[in-house]
């Protein structure tokens, strides 16, 4: 059984994945606050995976996450969480541990479990 070249075939034929697209119906999600912030986050690569919008009005802060990452495991979804200022960034943090940072000089982070997943703003 000859398998080889058809591996070979496959890895020489596969390509990055596309940018991410924010799924039908999220449009709204996350909007309307005092503050609203979207962007995307990253892969290692440096390759956008997954985009976001988070809102911030006083204490009271929403993070969107708007595409589906397959290998993520992940569907868009959106959660209300409480807002805090630390000076260089707005932190939105969740009951479960995770934190998205919305830093000052741009750009943003994904924390949770100890990994930082770091992000773009636009």
């Amino acid at each position: 059984m000859r398998t080889l070249p058809l591996l070979c075939l496959l890895a020489a034929t596969s390509t990055a994945a596309a940018d991410p697209v924010a799924a039908p119906g999220t449009d709204g999600w996350c909007a309307g606050f005092g503050t609203t912030t979207e962007g995307a986050f990253l892969y290692p690569d440096g390759s956008e995976a997954l985009l976001f919008r988070a809102g911030i009005e006083g204490e009271t802060g929403c993070y969107a996450w708007l595409s589906y990452v397959p290998n993520w495991g992940l569907e868009p979804g959106a959660s209300l969480g409480s807002a805090e200022d630390r000076g260089d960034r707005q932190v939105i943090v969740f009951s479960n541990g995770v934190e998205v940072h919305l830093l000052n000089a741009g750009g943003a982070e994904h924390h949770r479990q100890g990994n930082v997943t770091p992000g773009v703003t636009r």
